[in-house]
């Protein structure tokens, strides 16, 4: 039973709040409803001169006043914790890259090692750390353990942790309860993979009589969704659930975690975050229940932990479960948020676990940023920790060499093919939020066009031989000046072939390779009157946020050892 109010504050209260805030500081922000605004209710909130809503955050709940005000406080979760534009190229001549407290640091191998083991222990594998040196910024964090501020490697979190940690709420108490549940939950994730559980079932008397139970019961009745509520405390007591929702012939299914002190609340989140966005009608089951066996754990992870829809084992559907149900959760439930704050902390450090916080509500709005090491990091399991060190040196600490491309020389051409080598992704985006069609490139291609530059002729055909395959994959033929380059470097024309246009332009472009970089539209950072890719680029945009977050924070950043007073009488 649930003895404290579930917010601190009523939905429309907190809405008003927020739009006050966002209107006092001339934020251009919209809103837009999403689901169908009765059983189904989630909204999205964005940053926009005009209809675009990539640069926002989505919002979810059991009628639409919760829902937006799910929405406008994760908003400002995402714009107070620097995250809603990262990294921002607005903030490359700016005063801070992330706070005005924050320190330059420049570690050595040993020093940066040890504190990827304090901070990050999780991604630390046996291939240990490449890096002989490693640059970033610090930020002071309030240690909750011992009552004092830290300096926390701000920039390497950032890089292995992402926005993990991150909450914002009516009160202090309610937001970093709200951030410790997504701690948990996002941990429960990576061990529901790396350990292979198959949880409990969780009686369903437990959700007796809530109306979330209801919902799921009309679903059923109405849709043939048979569900299922698992448990995934992993045995150890944290307060996380699975909702297991399957499609009417049981065929597909959609497995969602959520966690909360309460479990009715868990559940809750488990269904608004399968609906957001979707309706009975729209909702969209893409995992086979006979699809299991070759299961990539990596790929899974990203798409339960971006997108609640990964896959699950083959002995999830088979197997007996893990460990048994024992409850909901080994931590205390206490009267009202402070208490319930007291009784999570003091159960982590009862596990040995540090806990750093940080205070960044610039803007008014309670949001901060929890760091749990061993909770909070991504394991190395999921995360190669040497690609995201190299990525954040030559992305973060100088400017993006996408943004220059036609202009790099041979050393940073080096550099680049690594950076492009390391991503896992085909479609390149030059530059953050444009969205001219030109902006987006096969790596495949960038790659050729650098080897080419570089006089790798080897490469230059493996590049292309390896775009061929993506196009393929795609169903899609590759242009034909690509198919006459390719057939050059590999010395396989015939006299028909070189009577083409198309010979003509391959011929052209391998004849001149300090020109390759200039072979196709490439942003021209950051001379905007002169740049290609000047239209559908947003950079306008970005450099009105960052202003007005660089004059608040210089005027309203808090000070972290004002966390005491929250947590003062636990020590």
């Amino acid at each position: 039973m649930i003895i404290k109010p579930y917010k601190a504050d009523v939905p429309l209260r907190t809405v008003k709040r927020i739009k006050n805030i966002i209107a006092k500081n001339g934020l251009p922000v919209k809103e837009m409803q999403l689901g169908d605004g009765s059983k189904f209710c989630s909204c999205r909130i964005f940053l926009s001169y005009d209809e675009d809503s990539s640069i926002g955050t989505n919002g979810k709940g059991m009628d639409m006043n919760y829902a937006l005000a799910s929405g406008y406080a994760e908003f400002m979760e995402r714009f107070q914790n620097r995250v809603i534009i990262y990294p921002n190229p607005a903030c490359i001549h700016e005063h801070c890259r992330f706070f005005p407290d924050e320190k330059p640091y420049r570690l050595n191998h040993e020093e940066a090692l040890e504190k990827i083991k304090k901070f990050m222990p999780r991604v630390l594998s046996s291939d240990g750390l490449e890096a002989e040196i490693v640059e970033g910024v610090s930020v002071p964090f309030y240690h909750v353990n011992n009552g004092k501020v830290e300096d926390v490697p701000y920039s390497l979190i950032r890089w292995i942790n992402g926005s993990n940690g991150m909450c914002a709420g009516n009160i202090h108490e309610e937001a970093l309860i709200q951030g410790f549940c997504e701690i948990f939950e996002r941990y429960c994730i990576q061990e529901m993979y790396r350990r292979k559980i198959v949880p409990p079932d969780v009686p369903l008397h437990v959700f007796e009589g809530s109306d979330v139970i209801q919902r799921l019961n009309e679903l059923r009745d109405k849709y043939c969704m048979e569900y299922y509520i698992k448990d995934y405390s992993l045995g150890e007591g944290f307060p996380v659930i699975g909702l297991l929702l399957f499609n009417s012939d049981k065929t597909k299914y959609i497995l969602h975690l959520g966690a909360d002190l309460y479990p009715q609340i868990a559940l809750e989140r488990c269904y608004t975050e399968i609906f957001q966005g979707y309706t009975a009608e729209t909702l969209t089951f893409e995992n086979d229940v006979n699809d299991c066996e070759r299961l990539d754990v990596f790929n899974e992870f990203k798409r339960s932990l971006m997108y609640g829809r990964g896959r699950q084992h083959e002995k999830f559907f088979t197997s007996s479960p893990t460990y048994l149900y024992s409850g909901h959760t080994t931590i205390p439930i206490g009267r009202n948020f402070r208490e319930d704050l007291h009784n999570i902390c003091q159960w982590i450090i009862a596990k040995g676990y540090n806990i750093y916080i940080r205070d960044n509500s610039f803007l008014g709005f309670p949001t901060l940023h929890i760091v749990v090491p061993g909770l909070s990091e991504i394991d190395h399991t999921f995360c190669n920790l040497n690609r995201r060190v190299y990525h954040m040196q030559l992305t973060e600490n100088q400017i993006n060499p996408l943004f220059r491309f036609s202009t790099l020389n041979d050393m940073e051409c080096f550099e680049t093919i690594k950076y492009l080598s390391l991503l896992d992704k085909e479609a390149i985006e030059l530059f953050p939020r444009n969205l001219n069609p030109k902006n987006i490139v096969n790596r495949h291609l960038l790659l050729m066009f650098l080897h080419v530059k570089l006089g790798h002729k080897e490469e230059a055909i493996q590049c292309l031989e390896g775009y061929a395959e993506y196009c393929r994959s795609q169903q899609r033929p590759m242009r034909s000046y690509y198919v006459r380059m390719l057939d050059i470097l590999q010395g396989r024309l015939s006299a028909e072939d070189t009577k083409s246009h198309d010979y003509l332009i391959a011929r052209s472009f391998l004849s001149f390779p300090e020109k390759a970089l200039l072979a196709i539209d490439t942003p021209t950072c950051f001379n905007c009157n002169r740049c290609p890719l000047a239209i559908g680029c947003r950079y306008s945009l970005l450099k009105d946020i960052e202003k007005i977050c660089q004059e608040t924070m210089k005027n309203n950043m808090p000070k972290q050892d004002s966390l005491n007073k929250i947590f003062s009488s636990y020590e």
